[in-house]
């Protein structure tokens, strides 16, 4: 075994035990289901409004969630790393470029070459992640979200990685080929397919992608439409349906959501949001949702998103070619053109993105705080808006078994959105 396989295998063996040692502390505090029905308080003037009792949870429901809640924030950095890990593996001992040479002294064509190569790799990643989804798949099961059998699951899982194979080939293959086109400035074309590729695959996704995995139905209850589509229209949102999504097939999370770009958007709500809130906490839910849309979220998301893209690349162009250049006869390829450079491209994105993830998440938590501000304000930071809108942050919080008052340093680093203490006392006007 090469040098580099043997100290790669050891962290991967260690994060993986690291893994199932999170599993078991995990097993140890749990067997309560999460409440269907939980009785928060709503606003009450003067009371802790993220405690315990505001939550509707007993002591032993206070103690799962804070169980599930630290399980989750070290899956927060177990994932990226065990991610890099698999990636090193297949980049930095030469494997990959073995892969290369094997499939290209098959195929005569390049394009076709390259395209078994980025399946192969695709399918090698997911081998090696199986471990850490099937824990994710046991753990919810634990915790009282997962309703999903495991073959049900594992078609689901399936199904995600043949959509994984084609998008893949989608995005990489003509950045490759921009690479091998422009070596020294492809990473300006490469930037731009990315961004574009990234724009038309969030068009595509709501109507032909999310559709594999559910069942998407306009929604039942007509009073609700209605409702929602009124609001939706004083936002000027070119809505003509609403959809209900029957996620209870594969978990009681609840969430809801107006997605879609060039003419595909969609305001959907999950049948679990629908069977557990009051239509005022489902129209307070869909106006955090519309305010994504009218505050032009999904574009300003694209923007910082590709300014990343644009950073990465541009990084990527100059610090990948002395890197092969210089382990070359390891790697088993001379330059970042060869397709058997994508594992190790990846896995310096990846380790970018980990550690800017900070930044994107105070871009990200900063848009939903607008869209909660927004929401708010559709009906005026009275009393009642403002009760409403706390009865809801509440109740998402009991439901999903969601520590309201995580750590700062793991709120700044991890959460995509405010901690749901922070929107309850915002919302509060505390």
């Amino acid at each position: 075994m090469l040098p580099a396989m043997t100290w790669l295998s050891r962290i991967l063996v260690a994060l993986t035990l690291a893994t199932l040692a999170n599993v078991m502390s995990a097993g140890a505090a749990m067997a309560v289901t999460p409440p269907e029905h939980p009785q928060v308080s709503g606003l009450v003037p003067g009371a802790d409004l993220t405690s315990p009792e505001s939550l509707g949870w007993s002591a032993e429901q206070a103690a799962t969630a804070r169980s599930y809640s630290r399980g989750s924030w070290a899956l927060g950095f177990i994932d990226p790393l065990l991610s890099m890990a698999a990636l090193a593996l297949l980049s930095l001992t030469g494997f990959a470029g073995a892969m290369d040479r094997s499939i290209r002294s098959r195929l005569r064509s390049r394009i076709g070459a390259d395209l078994v190569f980025v399946v192969a790799m695709v399918g090698c990643l997911a081998v090696l992640g199986f471990p850490l989804e099937a824990y994710r798949f046991y753990r919810e099961h634990h915790y009282g979200f997962a309703t999903q059998g495991f073959a049900s699951w594992f078609g689901d899982e399936m199904k995600g990685l043949a959509i994984g194979c084609i998008l893949a080939a989608i995005f990489l293959l003509p950045i490759w080929s921009a690479i091998r086109r422009w070596p020294r400035n492809w990473w300006v074309i490469g930037s731009a397919i990315g961004v574009v590729l990234a724009v038309l695959a969030m068009a595509v996704a709501p109507v032909f992608i999310a559709p594999l995995f559910n069942t998407f139905t306009p929604l039942k209850d007509e009073a609700l439409k209605t409702r929602i589509l009124s609001l939706a229209h004083r936002q000027g949102i070119p809505a003509d349906n609403v959809y209900e999504v029957d996620a209870s097939r594969q978990s009681r999370h609840d969430n809801a959501y107006v997605v879609g770009l060039l003419g595909t958007q969609r305001i959907v709500l999950y049948d679990t949001l629908l069977s557990a809130y009051t239509p005022d906490e489902i129209e307070f839910v869909m106006g955090h949702e519309m305010g994504h849309y009218v505050l032009n979220h999904i574009w300003k998301g694209i923007a910082f998103g590709g300014s990343l893209i644009v950073a990465g690349f541009f990084l990527l162009s100059r610090m990948l070619n002395s890197f092969i250049a210089s382990r070359s006869a390891r790697l088993g390829y001379a330059s970042l053109g060869s397709i058997a450079a994508v594992p190790l491209a990846l896995l310096f994105l990846s380790a970018y993105l980990f550690v800017i993830q900070p930044v994107s998440s105070a871009f990200s938590r900063h848009l939903e705080h607008e869209s909660d501000v927004f929401a708010l304000g559709l009906s005026g930071p009275t009393p009642e808006g403002r009760g409403v809108a706390v009865a809801s942050f509440q109740k998402m919080a009991a439901r999903n078994l969601s520590d309201p008052n995580p750590p700062a340093p793991i709120e700044w680093w991890l959460y995509s959105h405010p901690s749901i203490g922070n929107r309850i006392r915002f919302c509060a006007g505390q």
